[in-house]
Parts: structure tokens; sequence; C-alpha cells
């Protein structure tokens, strides 16, 4: 029985050598979870925020974030379909852009002047809303969740 070539035992060993990268890659991805993987691509993030509707009549605000400034790829999306279906990592990624952007967010409270207590306290925030639109998260929540940070952090400055 003959031998390969040396040149293609050098290819293999380069494959073999790849293939172990790789699997090394899938093992430390697997090794820290899908969620947590997630998690990290959006810490180290710097999401762009455009709010569209500060408040509606409703109490719904709405706003927009480039998928790119999340660290999501399309590839990304689809590699996690399953878990970007879930309400968990919607509300984490609703509940990190509020909170880390409070100031920008609370102003559709103080615009609401005359119409608060019908507004903020009508409904009760449960969940935020996610939606793809081409290359950007179109988010929802009810302002009644503003009102809830709000008085955490009131809470907790008095405490």
């Amino acid at each position: 029985m003959s031998r390969p070539p040396k040149d293609k035992d050098k290819k293999m060993d380069e494959f073999i050598t790849e293939l172990k990268g790789n699997a090394t890659e899938n093992r430390a991805e697997k090794k820290i979870g899908r969620i947590q993987h997630l998690i990290g691509l959006f810490a180290n993030s710097t999401p762009q925020i455009e709010i569209l509707a500060k408040c509606t009549k409703e109490g719904d605000v709405r706003f927009a974030v480039p998928i790119k400034s999340m660290g999501i790829t399309y590839d990304t999306l689809i590699k996690y379909h399953t878990e970007f279906c879930g309400n968990f990592i919607i509300n984490f990624i609703g509940e990190m852009l509020v909170r880390d952007n409070l100031e920008l967010f609370s102003k559709g409270i103080f615009d609401l002047k005359s119409d608060y207590l019908a507004t903020v306290n009508r409904w009760e925030h449960r969940k935020f809303g996610l939606r793809l639109d081409k290359d950007r998260f179109i988010i929802d929540f009810h302002i009644n969740y503003l009102q809830s940070i709000l008085t955490e952090d009131l809470k907790r400055g008095i405490n």
C-alpha cells in the first residue's frame, strides 16, 4: 500500500487542525450557553435608540434600534431564531435598553401632563413587543413600565 504524497499530508493536517479549532469554538459557545452568548453580544454593544412614539394616547411607547448596534447580524438572528421568539430575550433586550436610557424614555411621562393618571394607570406593562423591520428592531412597551422603574429608583433612594 502506498502513502499519499507529503503535500496531501500537509493539507490533511491543516484540515484536521481547522476542524479541531472549530470544535473548540463550538464547545466554548455551548459551555456558556446560547442565552449567555446572546447576552454577551448585547452587553458588548452600543445601541443607537430612535424614539418613534414617546407615548400614544393608549400609553404605548415605541422605539427602534439597528440590529448591528446591538451586536447582532442576520446570521445571529437565524442561528438564535428560537431564542428571539421567546419572551425572555425580548424582555431582556427591552428592559436593558429602557433602564440604560431612562432619561431618554422618561420624557414621554413628563409630556403627558393632564392625561397622566388615565394613560399611565389604565393598563399594566406585562411584556415587551419586538419585531424586525428591515435592519432594525422595533420595540413596544407600555408607559406604565417607566413609572414602575422610577418608583423602584425612588424607593432605593429613600432606603
